[in-house]
């Protein structure tokens, strides 16, 4: 149901307590908090925008910082990698040259003990190149050459010793002996220690020493490797 506006006479003056007009004296007009209120909402958004922006430039620096310590670790990987790597190609060669030296000493040694007995002894046939066997045939055993076709024995000093055996034989003291050395190379004369040769007559086993000497690959080292075996003059089966 609508009501109807009450119509008040002229000159009609409201009043009010006397308590609810010092509580509106009392009252401060809302246009003085303007500013303040301005200003501490401008604060606000500052300190958020602070809040928001700073995370961002700290994890940039972060971002920066963890990428040249990532880069740092990778680097240094790979170089102890190659170094490791070259270190264990290094240690497999100096692991080649040494079976190298084992089978080249071997190889002399077999083919000096294959020799007549005459030859063997004999400097003049030991300190020159022989001829191959005609129309073909293997090289024959001269100190002029390599004991065998490996790069090692081209490269090392070989010493090949032959003397009598037992020691004192045939006078005490006067074993004869005679040390062949043959320098680096594919194809050199060896020299002879002592310059006149020595007399084997009468000798019927003599010795033989044969010793490699080389600087190693590995931290240029100087090696060696040698055998020796008894030969005893005899017919050739």
């Amino acid at each position: 149901m609508r009501k109807e506006p009450v119509a008040l006479p002229d000159g009609f003056i409201p009043s009010f307590p006397s308590e609810t007009l010092e509580e509106s004296a009392n009252i401060t007009p809302p246009s003085s908090d303007c500013g303040t209120i301005r200003e501490k909402a401008h604060r606000l958004l500052q300190i958020l925008k602070d809040d928001t922006c700073a995370p961002h430039a700290v994890s940039g620096w972060h971002t920066l910082a963890e990428t040249l310590v990532a880069a740092t670790l990778i680097g240094a990987f790979f170089v102890t990698i190659f170094e490791v790597n070259a270190v264990c190609l290094r240690y497999i060669d100096a692991s080649k040259e040494c079976v190298a030296a084992v089978q080249g000493v071997q190889d002399r040694i077999e083919g000096l003990r294959n020799l007549a007995f005459s030859d063997l002894i004999s400097p003049s046939y030991m300190m020159i190149s022989q001829p191959t066997p005609a129309p073909s045939g293997p090289r024959p055993v001269s100190l002029v050459y390599p004991s065998n076709s490996s790069d090692l024995a081209a490269r090392v000093t070989e010493e090949v010793t032959v003397s009598a055996y037992p020691s004192g034989t045939p006078l005490p003291g006067g074993t004869p002996n005679i040390t062949y050395t043959r320098p680096p190379g594919a194809a050199v004369y060896p020299s002879a220690s002592p310059a006149t040769s020595p007399d084997f007559s009468g000798i019927t086993m003599v010795k033989v020493k044969v010793k490699y000497t080389w600087t190693a690959t590995l931290g240029g080292r100087p090696r060696s490797e040698e055998t020796e075996t008894l030969v005893a003059a005899g017919t050739k089966k």
